[in-house]
């Protein structure tokens, strides 16, 4: 069985999609497949394959390693099992005529470039937010979604989500079968960073010492993130807890920050104390988690958050609202919070920062998560699922 999975150009502007989609094939590439040969396919100029992320690792002439460079050219990678084979092929997905190569073609993301090809595809649905939060999106942008997700809803042979309640939308608002939507868990054992040598520490922290101590929330400024909600909450935390700290964020910094969030820093009586550091480096972020007091992720929705998988995974003190995945990502109801109640969420904070026996009560409901985490085996999940699929497009 041929499979072909497209990982997208999509860049950090997309938010999840494009680590989700690079962190699936990290945790595919380590799985011995039965009788898959398993094709990763990116176009040349997609931004983050030009990081040093994503190498060629050969040995002996086989690819030891999950992931690829792709500098000048479109490659097609083969799974180690067929030999590793690295082959250039120029051009984009839309204009090679691949699909026939493959007997099933898998994007892991909510749509394809086009809807129709020779073979059956599937595709990861990863939200339908726009239903539930109308107002955070534009009456074109609602439009837009609605017809692109229905023409690639209705022509896959298979939708993948990463958790319960995306299935339960799906099967309400668009009225599928429940057969055609199948929940497999985001890639926990891919969410890892880089580490940084001492040296790099002790730099990294001369570059963030006016920010210490710190709480920390890596989100893009979206308007669903909840920037704003938790702004005020810190606000509160520091006329409370007596201590000195700081609120650093990490991410995009999209239109919704310059229009909204960065006024109501400006406007706020600790705005020397809350830090929009916008994209900040892989080793960077991996010593943000390790030396926060605690992470917050404050966020209306979330189809699944790798900030709350990547905390609890790399040991940081975190806790989390109430919403969609997150409280049963992180599991005990003693670290959520309401993110609509200020109180809700300043009683939390101020539990990170003040609390030790609390931090340390999470870590250790982080350390039981972490290791079912690394226990998922995605490989046989997905083996299974396009070996299904085209059994049932076939019945057809």
């Amino acid at each position: 069985m041929k499979v072909g999975y497209y990982c997208g150009d999509g860049d950090m502007n997309a938010g999840g999609v494009a680590p989700y989609a690079d962190r699936v094939l990290v945790a595919l590439s380590g799985y011995s497949f039965k009788d898959v040969e398993l094709t990763a396919i990116a176009p040349h100029d997609a931004p983050r394959y030009g990081s040093v992320r994503y190498r060629n690792i050969k040995r002996n002439g086989l690819v030891r390693k999950a992931m690829f460079h792709l500098s000048d050219c479109l490659y097609l990678l083969t799974h180690p099992r067929y030999g590793g084979k690295i082959a250039p092929y120029r051009g984009w997905l839309s204009k090679i005529h691949c699909d026939w190569r493959f007997d099933l073609l898998h994007f892991p993301f909510q749509l394809p470039y086009r809807t129709t090809f020779r073979s059956p595809f599937i595709v990861t649905m990863h939200d339908v937010q726009e239903l539930h939060f109308p107002e955070f999106f534009t009456p074109n942008e609602r439009r837009s979604r609605a017809n692109l997700y229905t023409g690639a809803i209705e022509q896959a042979a298979r939708i993948v989500v990463s958790f319960d309640h995306v299935k339960a939308d799906l099967l309400r608002y668009f009225r599928l079968e429940e057969e055609k939507v199948v929940v497999i868990p985001v890639p926990y054992s891919a969410c890892k960073f880089p580490e940084y040598s001492q040296i790099e520490g002790q730099q990294i922290e001369l570059e963030y010492q006016f920010a210490m101590p710190f709480v920390l929330y890596p989100a893009q400024t979206w308007e669903h993130k909840n920037h704003l909600g938790l702004i005020g909450a810190f606000e509160e935390v520091c006329d409370r807890c007596g201590q000195d700290i700081h609120l650093v964020c990490t991410g995009v910094l999209n239109d919704f920050y310059k229009s909204t969030i960065e006024k109501r820093v400006s406007s706020s009586r600790y705005r020397d104390r809350i830090h929009f550091l916008g994209v900040v480096s892989g080793k960077n972020l991996h010593w943000l988690y390790r030396k926060a007091l605690g992470v917050v992720i404050p966020s209306l929705y979330e189809a699944g958050s790798f900030p709350l998988i990547e905390a609890m995974q790399i040991g940081a003190p975190v806790v989390c609202a109430r919403t969609t995945s997150l409280p049963g990502t992180i599991g005990d109801d003693r670290f959520v919070f309401d993110p609509r109640n200020r109180e809700s969420m300043v009683d939390k904070v101020l539990s990170l920062v003040g609390d030790r026996a609390f931090r340390e009560e999470n870590r250790l409901n982080s350390q039981r998560k972490a290791k079912w985490m690394q226990e998922v085996e995605l490989g046989a999940e997905y083996e299974n699922l396009w070996r299904s699929t085209l059994e049932r497009t076939v019945r057809r």
